[in-house]
């Protein structure tokens, strides 16, 4: 079988193959060498630019949770202050509704007062100085009512206010707890981490994304919000001291003008009594005197009645005398003088005894008077002492509710002061 003959070069030939292959395997080196230099040189490069953005974002990572921080730490302690401010306006709030409920016992007090004095009866039913200083009393009672009722309202109201503020501070401060576990996450998050994978678009941006400038508005918002708030609510507080402080002096001031009042009148009563006591006494010994005047006209009349008889008796017998022994002699004309003397004496006496009579009974009369009054007077000093009495159990109350004014408004000063 024939074999076919191969091709034959020449020696040009065979040196021009051998420097195409020289040239081409240098060519092939150096291409080769620049792409590793150029493959270092990226490798390089890439590790220098990951690591330095690595670093630049855990930096930008670390000024962020910094920054929540600072936020979450001012955000907390508005809410403390307002959590305080909270329970001093429920604290303020329970003071005034107590002090309310106070006042309506005081109130009830000057009602009793005003109708107990409805009792006194005819003259001492009168309109005195008592009667006008429970009426003003009655008046500032009904004005602080009304005053302290409003006083109620605005400070739930402000309580309402403060609730709401504190509902947005902690929505604020769960929002901002739950950026920092996720900042913090990611800045602890490594290459070697064992959650970290690719995601299909993790540069897109979220809807309603909001930029650093809104975010920074809403967190000053906020604080302004609760630094007014705060602010709001301690001068309403001040203002509502300020109230009951002064309503404690008014009811101070008038329980104390009302009592002076009544120790006036009961002075007055006490007086009045007296004298009248005393003119009873007096009417008493008169007409016992009287009494025993009439009594002793009684003997005197019946003496002079039996005198008479005398008298008549000596004359109607003398005229049993006979012829000229039936004379006006001496001894007629001296009975004649004694019978008229005996009548003129016995009808002055009679006259007398219906004086003493008429006498005694108007001391009768006055003294009845004298009683119905003293015990028209009894009632009203009674009526008035039961004033006072509760009036005295009152003054200690308003020593106490003024006191605790007085407190309350050198606290505030104190607050104020830090």
């Amino acid at each position: 079988m024939s074999q076919k003959e191969a091709p034959r070069y020449s020696v040009n030939d065979w040196f021009t193959r051998s420097y195409t292959n020289w040239t081409n395997s240098e060519r092939t080196r150096l291409t080769g060498r620049d792409v590793l230099e150029s493959s270092i040189y990226l490798r390089n490069e890439t590790n220098n630019r990951t690591k330095w953005d690595q670093t630049d974002s855990n930096s930008r990572l670390v000024d962020r949770v910094e920054r929540l921080r600072t936020v979450k730490d001012v955000i907390q302690q508005k809410t403390e202050m307002i959590n305080g401010e909270i329970d001093q306006l429920n604290e303020s709030k329970e003071l005034t509704e107590r002090m309310q409920a106070w006042f309506y016992q005081v109130l009830q007090i000057n009602l009793d007062n005003l109708v107990w004095r409805e009792g006194r009866r005819e003259i001492d039913l009168v309109v005195d100085e008592v009667e006008d200083e429970l009426h003003k009393e009655r008046m500032i009672l009904d004005s602080i009512k009304t005053i302290l009722q409003n006083k109620i309202s605005e400070l739930f109201e402000q309580l309402g206010i403060m609730k709401e503020t504190r509902h947005k501070l902690s929505g604020y401060l769960q929002r901002k707890n739950l950026t920092l576990d996720i900042d913090i996450n990611q800045y602890n998050l490594t290459e070697t981490s064992p959650d970290i994978s690719l995601k299909p678009d993790p540069t897109r941006v979220a809807e309603n994304t909001w930029n650093i400038q809104q975010w920074e508005e809403v967190f000053c918002m906020l604080r302004e919000l609760a630094t007014a708030t705060v602010h709001q609510s301690a001068n309403m507080r001040n203002t509502v001291h300020n109230v009951r402080h002064a309503a404690a002096n008014d009811v101070y001031s008038q329980n104390l003008l009302v009592l002076f009042a009544l120790r006036k009148r009961i002075h007055d009563l006490n007086l009045a009594i007296k004298e009248s006591q005393f003119q009873k006494k007096t009417l008493e010994e008169e007409l016992a005197n009287l009494e025993a005047e009439t009594r002793c006209l009684d003997v005197t009349i019946a003496r002079s009645v039996q005198s008479l008889k005398l008298a008549h008796t000596r004359l109607e017998n003398r005229l049993y005398r006979t012829e000229e022994d039936l004379c006006r002699d001496d001894v007629q004309y001296g009975l004649d003088d004694e019978v008229n003397q005996l009548e003129t004496t016995l009808a002055s006496l009679k006259d007398k005894k219906c004086q003493a009579q008429q006498a005694m009974d108007s001391i009768e009369r006055q003294m009845f008077r004298l009683k119905e009054d003293l015990d028209r007077k009894m009632l009203a000093l009674r009526v008035d002492q039961q004033c006072m009495d509760s009036r005295k159990k009152l003054d200690k109350a308003c020593h106490v509710e003024k006191s605790m004014a007085d407190m309350e408004i050198y606290k505030c000063k104190l607050e104020n002061d830090v």
